[in-house]
């Protein structure tokens, strides 16, 4: 990454490198930009990023948007699951509730 750029100008760069077409793109907190995610669906591709706790109203918008998808039944596989990272003796495991 050049020394005058950060991870928000330089992802959508890194995007327009490579072949994202039918990837799934995971980015951290960092990511949740309506750029990338335009850049990554233009560019065939599918994300999911990361709602930190600090963003009540963006994790109320997606549990909405999940909550009606499930009721109308179109993605039975969709399930809304909150996840807790707790580090133990060096590895991360992952709480799902």
């Amino acid at each position: 990454m050049d020394e005058k750029s950060n991870e928000i100008t330089a992802i959508p760069e890194l995007l327009d490198l490579l072949d994202i077409s039918g990837a799934h793109i995971t980015i951290d907190a960092i990511g949740t930009q309506e750029k990338m995610t335009k850049k990554i669906v233009e560019q065939g591709g599918h994300y999911v990023f990361k709602a930190k706790e600090n963003q009540k109203e963006l994790q109320k918008d997606i549990r909405r948007y999940f909550d009606k998808i499930n009721n109308l039944k179109a993605h039975k596989d969709i399930i809304w699951k909150e996840v807790t990272d707790k580090r133990n003796h060096g590895r991360t495991e992952k709480m799902v509730k």
